[in-house]
C-alpha cells in the first residue's frame, strides 16, 4: 500500500515538474515573439506601425480607428490587418465629426463632414499585413465622431458604419493610455 502512494506521489511529482517546464517554454516564446514584433515594428519604414502597440479608439470585425500624431500630423487612422476586398479598397470614408463648440459646425448640420478617399497603404510586421487609411483632423475641440464608408464606386449607399458614435472623452483617455498629446479630445470638461 506504501509503495503504491509513494508511486502515485512520484508520477504527480513529474507531471508537475513537466508542467512546469512547458510553461516556462512557452512564456519564453511569448517573450521572444513580443520582442521580435517590437524590433520590427521600430525598424519599419511606415510611421503608422507604431499603432500595434497602441489601443484603437474603436474596434470590431472590420477595421481598427485609431487618433494618432503620425509626422506631425493629428490623423484619424483606419487601420486593416489582411487583405481588402474590391468595395474597401474604391469605397469613400466618411467621418462625421461634432465640435464641442458649435461655431466650429461648418455647415446646416449639426455635425462637419471630412470624407475621405480610400487611401490605403500597406506595411507588413511579422509576416502580416496591415493596411491603413487616414485623414488630418481638424484643429478644434470634438465632442463626437461617427464613421462608416460608402458604397462601392460612388454608390452614396453605407456599406459600412460603426455601431454607435464614439464619444471625445473616451478618446481623451485612449489618447493619455498611447501617449499622445491631441488636444482634440479632452476627458474633463473645464466649463466650471
Amino acid at each position: 500500500m506504501t509503495s503504491k502512494k509513494q508511486l502515485i506521489r512520484i508520477i504527480l511529482s513529474i507531471i508537475l515538474v513537466l508542467l512546469f517546464v512547458f510553461q516556462i517554454k512557452k512564456r519564453n516564446k511569448q517573450i521572444k515573439e513580443r520582442n521580435n514584433l517590437q524590433q520590427e515594428i521600430q525598424n519599419s519604414s511606415s510611421p503608422y506601425a507604431k499603432l500595434l502597440n497602441q489601443r484603437s479608439i474603436y474596434r470590431d470585425s472590420t477595421y481598427s480607428v485609431y487618433v494618432a500624431l503620425i509626422n506631425t500630423n493629428k490623423e484619424l487612422v483606419i487601420l486593416k490587418r489582411d487583405s481588402l476586398n474590391n468595395m474597401q479598397r474604391k469605397s469613400k470614408f466618411f467621418v462625421h465629426l461634432y465640435p464641442k463648440d458649435i461655431k466650429n459646425i461648418e455647415s446646416s448640420a449639426n455635425h462637419n463632414a471630412i470624407d475621405f478617399n480610400s487611401n490605403f497603404s500597406s506595411f507588413v510586421i511579422n509576416d502580416h499585413l496591415y493596411n491603413v487609411a487616414h485623414t488630418i483632423l481638424p484643429d478644434y475641440e470634438i465632442e463626437k465622431l461617427n464613421l462608416g464608408q460608402y458604397g462601392y464606386k460612388g454608390n452614396n449607399n453605407v456599406n459600412y458604419k460603426i455601431s454607435q458614435l464614439i464619444d471625445g472623452r473616451k478618446v481623451a483617455i485612449i489618447l493619455k493610455e498611447n501617449k499622445e498629446s491631441i488636444e482634440n479630445f479632452k476627458d474633463i470638461d473645464k466649463s466650471f
